[in-house]
């Protein structure tokens, strides 16, 4: 069946317009596009007042909707959560950025609401922290070298870390993605070409820890190196990229004897 809508005068399939149990049909003389667009021209046209009708309704109804809203929830868990899903799924950038925003102009309240849940929800963060991890290492290989680069830092370090990661490689995590070439994937290990049993102190520790010390091998090589010996073939790339080659020559000049 089609009717005539009253607005735009196009002839369209009934189930484009809504029911209306005062019109003899049962329908809206409008189709609902048309309905639509004159809802959206009176709630502009009324902003202030229908702002404040609601404010007011909210206020003189605040159990009975508390109420209702209660139920509604309990009653529609399944229906609300795939909605919910589906909208985050179709509007991810735009809520990333909403909520960076968010955060940027409200960063201590965020901080402050983020620590009080943790400290409430210990197993519970744990939990979804572990189970974040292992699904975003599996699936962004940034990710994963970053991770690794913060765990090879701070391996060897005996008073803690002293200066964030960026800092101590001399690049930040992409720079440094680009710098090594070769895909950190999965089963890659992640390498010191100067190994960084030969640091002595802390100081060496971080000189060592510099990007150019870096390499990516097959977990293979990494077993049969350990860090026991450096190649001589791959100092060379250290040596023309390192910031402070003074330091780091006296590393290895003391274990000249380990280089291969």
């Amino acid at each position: 069946m089609e009717k005539k809508c009253s607005k735009c005068n196009v002839v369209r399939d009934v189930r484009e317009f809504n029911k209306a149990k005062e019109s003899k049909d049962g329908l809206r003389g409008e189709c609902k596009m048309c309905r639509k667009e004159i809802n959206r021209i009176y709630k502009q046209a009324n902003k202030e007042r229908l702002s404040k009708y609601n404010l007011e309704y909210k206020n003189t109804n605040k159990e009975r909707l508390s109420k209702y809203n209660f139920e509604y929830k309990n009653t529609n868990k399944e229906s609300i959560a795939k909605q919910r899903k589906e909208y985050t799924e179709a509007n991810r950038e735009k809520l990333l950025i909403i909520y960076k925003d968010y955060r940027e102009a409200n960063n201590e309240k965020v901080l402050k609401a983020t620590k009080k849940w943790r400290e409430s929800n210990k197993d519970k963060a744990s939990e979804y922290n572990n189970n974040y991890v292992k699904s975003r290492r599996k699936s962004d290989n940034l990710f994963r070298l970053k991770l690794s680069v913060r765990n090879a830092v701070v391996r060897y370090l005996v008073n803690g870390k002293s200066k964030g990661t960026p800092k101590i490689l001399g690049l930040d995590y992409k720079e440094f993605q680009d710098y090594l070439e070769i895909e950190y994937i999965e089963g890659m290990h992640l390498d010191h070409i100067v190994p960084l049993s030969w640091a002595n102190n802390d100081e060496e520790v971080y000189i060592l820890n510099h990007y150019s010390n870096f390499q990516i091998i097959t977990a293979e090589e990494n077993l049969d190196k350990k860090d026991t010996y450096c190649k001589s073939e791959n100092l060379k790339k250290v040596l023309d990229n390192h910031n402070n080659l003074t330091k780091l020559n006296q590393i290895i000049e003391r274990n000249s004897d380990k280089i291969k």
